[in-house]
C-alpha cells in the first residue's frame, strides 16, 4: 500500500502527489439565484477543514483571479 499523498507506480515505488488548491475568501460575497449549484458555505467549510487539519502544508495554494469580460 502506498503512503497517503503519494501514487504507487508499477515498479512499486511511490512519488508524491502535487495538489493545487484554488481559494478566494470573497466567494461568499456573491448572491446566487435559488437552485444555483454554487454553495459558498460548503466552500468555506472545506477551507476551514483544510486549514485546521494542516492539509494546506502539502498543497500549493493559489488565490483565484476574478473573471474578466472577453477582449
Amino acid at each position: 500500500m502506498s503512503p497517503l499523498g503519494s501514487v504507487a507506480l508499477a515498479n512499486g515505488s511511490a512519488t508524491p502527489k502535487k495538489v493545487a488548491y484554488f481559494y478566494d475568501s470573497d466567494i461568499g460575497n456573491y448572491a446566487y439565484v435559488t437552485g444555483h449549484p454554487m454553495k459558498p458555505h460548503r466552500i468555506r467549510l472545506a477551507h476551514s477543514l483544510i486549514m485546521h487539519y494542516d492539509l494546506f502544508k502539502n498543497m500549493e495554494i493559489y488565490r483565484a483571479k476574478p473573471a474578466t469580460r472577453g477582449r
